[in-house]
């Protein structure tokens, strides 16, 4: 078992999650002696009667701002999954001091200036211009849950896909709109990206992520790394993700 013995990690949750989706992943991270934190984003999770406070993404930047600042955090393993990565680009941004390495598991990559909708490398910029704009005059809207086969657990136990519904929440529609403005150039940190594409999620552009993090077009600090699994690696998959989180955080 690889002693984790003073390393940080921050694990930002998706959409529709809470912290709670990180539990088996915190759990052996844990045991192996690393320090976890798990925040649940404004809104959802136990924190879904705070819904009127979640304003976008920038809230969700500010809630995982908050813990690092609170808890005193520093030298930290920044981890994302799937929307997840808006959040912990916002917050390296933000707090370069503190973060080690980032890890976008199956995750967004943005930009400066875009939106989790924008983001999308796999689709014409046009085409992502067009949905953004039509989706401006649903702002205050929530999402409804996701089907199991959006999530790549529709093949999965019946143990786990009720764990998965029994915790998630609706999800804002703000925070999809809701454009990412750097304020201090970017992330710059080195990073890990971590696909997981059997089967890849639908209408993502996180396969594509992959490709070109492998491909080296974000830049040589960039590491591309692969589970066999479907999107929520954590649940399907959680030895192969602490595996990975674990060689981030040592590499």
């Amino acid at each position: 078992m690889t002693d984790l013995n003073g390393q940080t990690f921050v694990l930002c949750h998706g959409a529709w999650h809470g912290g709670w989706c990180w539990r088996d992943v915190a759990n052996a991270l844990r045991a192996r002696g690393a320090e976890v934190y798990t925040p649940t984003m404004t809104g959802l999770g136990e924190r879904a009667h705070l819904k009127e406070a979640c304003k976008g993404v920038s809230t969700y930047i500010d809630d995982v701002c908050g813990v690092i600042a609170s808890e005193q955090l520093t030298d930290i393993i920044l981890v994302g999954h799937s929307y997840g990565g808006m959040c912990i680009a916002g917050v390296a941004d933000r707090m370069p001091d503190r973060v080690r390495h980032l890890v976008y598991l199956d995750a967004a990559v943005p930009q400066d200036g875009q939106s989790m909708i924008t983001q999308g490398i796999a689709n014409p910029p046009e085409v992502n211009e067009a949905t953004q704009a039509h989706l401006e005059s649903k702002r205050e809207d929530w999402l409804p849950l996701p089907s199991a086969e959006l999530l790549g657990i529709a093949d999965a136990s019946e143990e786990i896909k009720a764990r998965e519904f029994a915790g998630m929440t609706p999800h804002p529609m703000s925070s999809l709109i809701e454009r990412l403005h750097f304020v201090n150039g970017g992330p710059k940190a080195p990073a890990t990206y971590i696909v997981c594409d059997n089967p890849p999620m639908p209408g993502t552009s996180f396969v594509a992520h992959y490709e070109k993090a492998k491909a080296g077009d974000y830049g040589p600090h960039w590491t591309a790394r692969r589970i066999d699994t479907g999107h929520m690696a954590m649940f399907t998959a959680p030895e192969e993700t602490v595996a990975m989180l674990a060689e981030a955080a040592l590499g």
